[in-house]
């Protein structure tokens, strides 16, 4: 019987702004990830992203605020909830704690998944549209115990704990003092503790 999993994630856009796709946050990643989260962090939060990768990054480092689109995909056997429109990374922290009667993460909408927190169990709510076709249909609920959705949560936070550790050395390789405030802003924005 398989785990819940969360599997932390960010809309890559470096294949063009028309054909995102979730990029997974795992614990090791490739040299394309860290680069790919950046560049990413750069379009989606500048208004004229242009210049070089080096003026880009400078710039995110003098910003005050980023978020970026994603969240938390949450999956089992033949369930999984992927977080909707307007949702971002920025949110995934909402996850934690859910205990009987709180308020569910912001998971976005269009699809609009969210979770129900009851008692004795979570029911997660992926929000799929009716019309699916018969070939892509999976299971619109889940239930977990609050065991089983902590320890996934404190799994993605570990996830997300050591992509940032090498986001933040990769930074500072690169780009000295100015790497090293953005690693920390980021690591402030998304609520991703440094060790």
């Amino acid at each position: 019987m398989s785990v819940l999993g969360l599997t932390p994630v960010f809309e890559d856009t470096t294949k063009g702004p028309d054909d995102p796709i979730l990029h997974p946050i795992k614990a090791v990643v490739g040299d394309g990830d860290h680069h790919a989260f950046l560049l990413s962090l750069c379009d989606y939060n500048q208004r004229s992203p242009l210049g070089s990768l080096r003026e880009r990054i400078q710039r995110l480092a003098e910003a005050d605020e980023c978020v970026i689109a994603g969240g938390l995909i949450a999956s089992k056997d033949d369930f999984s909830l992927l977080p909707g429109c307007c949702c971002g990374l920025e949110d995934w922290t909402e996850w934690k704690g859910l205990s009987p009667g709180t308020d569910s993460p912001w998971l976005g909408h269009d699809p609009s998944p969210w979770v129900e927190t009851l008692e004795d169990l979570v029911i997660l709510h992926a929000g799929r549209e009716l019309d699916q076709s018969p070939d892509k249909i999976t299971r619109d609920t889940l239930e977990v115990s609050y065991e089983e959705l902590n320890a996934a949560v404190a799994r993605a936070e570990s996830d997300l704990i050591s992509f940032m550790t090498g986001l933040r050395e990769g930074l500072r390789d690169e780009y000295g003092t100015t790497g090293d405030r953005l690693a920390r802003k980021i690591a402030d924005w998304f609520s991703i503790p440094l060790v």
